[in-house]
Formats: structure tokens, C-alpha cells, sequence
């Protein structure tokens, strides 16, 4: 049976849409039973053009308004948004009524392709794709679907499912069901448009561990030295264990943070070279925290007063740098196991992660 329901959507499921409005306009009235009455014909994009819609706009039911909520609670916005419900259209679209925002959808819709899918996530990803139009501002111009519009509300969709708790497939599903094979005048392919839907996903799935990187400073390579470990340990435990301070490898990332006595900082690791990874393991898109040994000029080691006041300046968030960096110091037992400690830093240009490949 479900194979004939699977038929029925393919040939008369109306596309998911931004409306838009006729060029008599819209106005709308309030009855006493919340009905909202439409006194033009409505224009929308359809699943092979435009289609007219003159019906009358009922209220949404409460679970279609909870998941509106729930969508929106997890943009981190307010819901400012007004949702009714149009039977027998096959459509969900998004518009601007009396300067409000309003999504209007088929219940019947909803429930075909839940009942088709075998999950309810179908219809939450249709409601998140109508939200994304209207946080996106495609729905202030009127202009109606266009295909980058498409895209951006897709993107938008598979970006607040994963935070929803959709798996992929779930997130794909509906537009798996529904999506055009080809490209129209409004609407990217289905293709395309499920590749949206999934670079959304991922994007909202990278974003899980990490925090926000602080942007570079301005500032040139030439303006700081590179600082080797014998300016940064102290001579007496390099001369004493030269293996503890061997190259492990080097690795490159981003100040995140920096302590007030200049003695760590923190750094996102971006990239790693496989001797570090052989030496210990892989700890990109981790956050990490560095000692210094000895950051002051007078120290037993080779910095200068120069290269101190250098490092100081060198220590800001947003620093792109390249390091190395050994656990522990020699003759601590196990006091200082997983406490790291800087071997050689070395500033990068301020775009050096925009060329690394994606």
C-alpha cells in the first residue's frame, strides 16, 4: 500500500515553496473562530509552476505550532511567527501577511509523508525549510522562489535538524520523497538540493566541539621571532636530557586563549604533521592547553630581553602559529603527565588556514 502512496506523492505533492503574494496583495482578517480569511487569489510555487490558492487559512494544530517552537528554540529566536494550516493544497509555504510572518501548510501533506516515511522528522524538516525562508529575508522582496533561495532555506533545514537530533537520513528524507529530478524555473534539483540539505548538516555537526575561533589580528610574520627551544626551556634540562626534547612533529593552529602571566595559552590544533600523530596521536579540531616553561628574558636560556617582550606580544587570541611541544619535564615522575609544554613557536600569515584545503 505504501507504494501507492509513494505514486500519489510523486505526481501530485506540490513543492515546498516560498509564496508569493499576488499583485493585488493580501489582506487578511481575523473571524471569531481564528480563521484567517484571504480576499485575493495567492500565488505559490508549485511542484511544476505556479499554482493559485484561494482558501481560507485555519488554525495550525498544536503539535505543528510545537514543532515551530522547537525549531526556533534551537536558532537561538524568538517565535515571532504566525502558523495556519490550508487543507488540500499539498503545499507548505512561507509569506508575509499584515507585516507578519506567516507558514501555512497541509496537514494532509504532513501526514502522508509521515506515514510514508516512517518518521515524523519528514514534516519538521518541510516546517524548518519555510522557517529558513523567512530568517533568511526571502520573503521581503515577494519576489517568490528562486533557486539560491531554495538552497539557502535547504541548507538552513539540515543545519537545525542536526541540532534537533536528526540523524542524516532522517534530515534527507522528506526532500528524498518530494524533491523535483530536474531543475525548474524556481527550484534546484532534487540533487542539489539534498546536497544543501546535508551541508547543513555536516556544518551543524563540525560546530558541535568546537567554539568560535577569534579572528586574526593584523599583523606581519616579520614582526616577531621564532622561538626555538632553547629560548623557551631552560639550558640545565636541555643539556641534561637532550632526548626528552627531541622533535616530536610539528603542529599548527590558533590562540584561543592566553594567561595573564604570560606562563600558557591556549590554541585550537588545526593541522598535524604524521610524525606527531605517530608520537601520539590525532588531535585535530581539539582545544589544547600550553605551558612555558621559561618566558622570561633572565631565565637560564637563550631569550633575549627583546624576544621576551616579543612573546608577550605574540600571545593574542586570534595568533595563527606553528609549534611543537613535548609532555611533561624530565625528573617529575608523573606530577606533570598531560601537562604539555612549548618547544618552538613560529607566527603564520593571518590567511594560512583559508589555503588548506577543505
Amino acid at each position: 500500500m505504501k507504494n501507492n502512496i509513494f505514486c500519489l506523492l510523486l505526481t501530485s505533492f506540490i513543492f515546498l515553496s516560498c509564496k508569493q503574494e499576488s499583485k493585488e496583495g493580501i489582506n487578511s482578517e481575523t473571524t471569531n473562530t481564528s480563521e484567517v480569511v484571504v480576499q485575493s487569489k495567492v500565488k505559490g510555487c508549485g511542484y511544476t509552476s505556479l499554482i493559485e490558492i484561494e482558501k481560507n487559512f485555519l488554525p495550525a494544530e498544536d503539535r505543528v505550532n510545537q514543532i515551530v517552537e522547537n525549531i526556533v528554540s534551537y536558532s537561538g529566536l524568538p517565535n515571532n511567527f504566525k502558523v495556519y494550516r490550508a487543507d488540500y493544497i499539498n503545499n507548505a509555504f512561507a509569506t508575509i501577511i499584515d507585516n507578519e510572518r506567516v507558514i501555512v501548510y497541509d496537514s494532509k501533506l504532513f501526514n502522508d509523508v509521515e506515514w510514508y516515511s516512517d518518521t515524523f522528522w519528514t514534516s519538521v524538516s518541510i516546517l524548518a525549510h519555510e522557517i529558513g525562508h523567512h530568517l533568511s529575508g526571502h520573503t521581503e522582496d515577494n519576489l517568490g522562489s528562486v533557486p539560491l533561495k531554495e538552497l539557502e532555506a535547504d541548507k538552513f533545514s539540515g543545519y537545525v535538524l542536526y541540532k534537533m537530533g536528526a540523524t542524516k537520513e532522517q534530515a534527507l528524507k522528506a526532500m528524498k520523497l518530494i524533491g523535483s529530478v530536474n531543475d525548474t524555473q524556481t527550484h534546484p534539483s532534487q540533487t542539489k538540493r539534498l546536497q544543501a540539505i546535508e551541508e547543513g548538516w555536516d556544518n551543524s555537526n563540525n560546530q558541535r566541539y568546537k567554539s568560535a575561533l577569534p579572528p586574526a589580528p593584523n599583523y606581519l610574520t616579520s614582526d616577531f621571532y621564532v622561538f626555538k627551544k632553547e629560548m623557551v626551556i631552560n639550558n640545565d634540562l636541555l643539556e641534561l636530557n637532550p632526548s626528552w626534547f627531541e622533535d616530536n612533529g610539528d603542529l599548527y593552529g590558533v590562540i584561543t586563549e592566553t594567561d595573564n602571566d604570560f606562563r600558557g595559552f591556549s590554541v585550537r590544533i588545526i593541522n598535524s604533521s604524521e610524525q606527531f600523530k605517530k608520537y601520539f596521536r590525532n588531535i585535530e579540531d581539539e582545544d589544547w592547553g600550553l605551558s612555558i616553561e621559561s618566558p622570561h628574558f633572565g631565565s637560564n636560556t637563550e631569550m633575549c630581553h627583546a624576544c621576551a617582550s616579543n612573546l608577550k606580544y605574540l600571545l593574542q587570541p586570534g595568533r595563527r602559529i606553528k609549534f611543537k611541544m613535548v609532555e611533561s619535564l624530565p625528573d617529575h615522575g608523573t606530577s606533570l603527565n598531560g601537562v604539555w609544554f612549548l618547544t618552538y613557536l613560529e607566527v603564520l600569515p593571518a590567511n594560512y588556514f583559508d589555503k588548506l584545503p577543505k
